[in-house]
């Protein structure tokens, strides 16, 4: 099996989506999910590896492991959901998931 035909398998929207506007949207968000749960995955194997474990730190990064696994479940959810004809469940849950980020991020900038 090729990269080409395993992406294409990856992206594929749902059958049940006959509209080219519709399979082209779904087509597009899968991609974004996937790319969104791999930096989510990759920033969480990084904190476990470099973070030091300073106990004093601990909820600090107990905290921000679990919001990165946490990110990861929920692009997992909005991959799914963009392979099925509720694409555009998906891509609301991103859009708030997005919004709330960027939220979070000017509130709390510590973060």
């Amino acid at each position: 099996m090729s990269v080409e035909h395993l992406w294409q398998k990856l992206t594929a929207p749902h059958p049940a989506l006959r509209d080219p506007e519709q399979r082209c949207r779904a087509r597009l968000l899968a991609p974004l999910a996937l790319l969104g749960a791999l930096l989510c995955l990759i920033t969480l194997l990084a904190d476990l590896i470099f973070r030091p474990t300073d106990p004093s730190r601990l909820p600090v990064r107990v905290m921000t492991m679990a919001t990165d696994a946490a990110a990861v479940a929920l692009f997992g959810i909005i991959y799914a959901l963009s392979r099925t004809p509720r694409y555009v469940l998906a891509a609301a849950i991103a859009w708030a998931y997005a919004r709330c980020s960027l939220w979070s991020t000017r509130r709390w900038p510590w973060a």
